[in-house]
């Protein structure tokens, strides 16, 4: 469980489309330098992600359709929901729904502590060859929206973080990278 500290929040970018049938999400964590509520936090967060136009690496197939923040602390800060239907750009034959994009969160810290992950649904077929790699122009052009979504944030006062589950205090996330595989979430394909 990761704790929220006060004056940080984490957004939950929440998924519900063909290519996501049960359902998917994908978390970060955040600064909230200005102080906003957390309405205009997750305002904040729909645009950074709609302007880095990072679905448009993603089928079309696959959509978000709200966000949510919460800020800190846990016990009772409070929270926002937006609703937000942002279709991938791509073609619609997209991955299993158990296949992910693992895109790793990297901070200044060192170590194991110094990490974190996420995993974006919606992957084209056509960009995974047979061994599970993704093409490399692929690559190229999600790390280049992945970096922008982060500088967005950071624009927009509300710089990504990575949260912990124990008392350390939250790390800036330096870069967010795609892994060069495909990865894989078997809950995802739930019945």
């Amino acid at each position: 469980m990761t704790i929220i500290p006060t004056g940080f929040g984490q957004v939950t970018f929440q998924y519900l489309s063909t290519a996501t049938p049960t359902g998917a999400a994908i978390t970060f964590g955040f600064e909230n330098i200005g102080s906003q509520t957390a309405a205009q936090c997750a305002t904040d967060m729909v645009n950074s992600f709609t302007t880095s136009t990072l679905m448009s690496n993603f089928s079309s197939a696959c959509a978000t359709s709200n966000v949510r923040v919460k800020l800190g602390p846990d016990e009772d800060g409070p929270f926002a929901d937006q609703p937000m239907s942002i279709g991938g750009g791509g073609a619609a034959t997209c991955v299993s729904p158990n296949t992910a994009l693992l895109v790793e969160k990297l901070t200044d810290l060192g170590g194991r502590q110094g990490r974190g992950r996420v995993f974006m649904p919606g992957l084209l077929e056509s960009d995974v060859a047979s061994d599970g790699t993704i093409l490399a122009a692929s690559i190229t052009n999600l790390n280049v929206d992945l970096a922008s979504f982060l500088n967005l944030c950071a624009v927009a006062n509300v710089p990504l973080m990575l949260l912990h589950g124990d008392t350390s205090p939250p790390n800036l996330i330096t870069a967010l990278t795609c892994d060069p595989k495909a990865a894989t979430q078997r809950r995802r394909m739930r019945r």
